[in-house]
């Protein structure tokens, strides 16, 4: 069984075919702790000989110290190098973290620096009630004079 195996390995490696999985769930990184850091998930994906994840789909999620989820960067396609660290992408990708959205075309995550850029057409929003929580109702503000 385990020369078969071998052999089927082989033979993938050999033609340079890797077979694309679904439903790609993986991390890509702990804290000292072992705690979950950065995790991959995504709709297909092809892991190469050398460790690094083309992927289709993509929903990269980084964790903080504490387990919760902190930033999650959507995008149609990534490819995550998980033994040096880095990701990215060429194709258009939203970022959202706490209330704010990101969104632009193309990406570099840095797991190392621990930096994520968003390469171009770069677009922040914000939830309107954010403003209404900070500016508060004007007619609030006349009923106290």
């Amino acid at each position: 069984m385990i020369l078969v195996m071998s052999v089927c390995w082989w033979t993938r490696a050999a033609l340079g075919t890797v077979q694309p999985l679904q439903g790609l769930r993986v991390p890509v990184d702990f804290y000292l702790d072992g705690t979950l850091k950065h995790e991959l998930q995504a709709k297909e994906a092809r892991v190469l000989e050398d460790g690094t994840i083309e992927a289709q789909d993509v929903a990269f999620r980084l964790f903080t110290q504490e387990g919760r989820e902190d930033v999650t960067i959507r995008a149609a396609q990534a490819t995550v190098d998980r033994v040096g660290l880095r990701g990215h992408s060429a194709r258009p990708v939203s970022l959202m973290r706490e209330r704010l959205l990101l969104t632009g075309e193309g990406f570099e995550w840095n797991g190392t620096a621990e930096t994520i850029r968003i390469l171009r057409r770069v677009r922040l929003t914000f939830p309107s009630e954010m403003f209404r929580e900070r500016i508060g109702d004007p007619r609030e503000a006349e009923n106290q004079e």
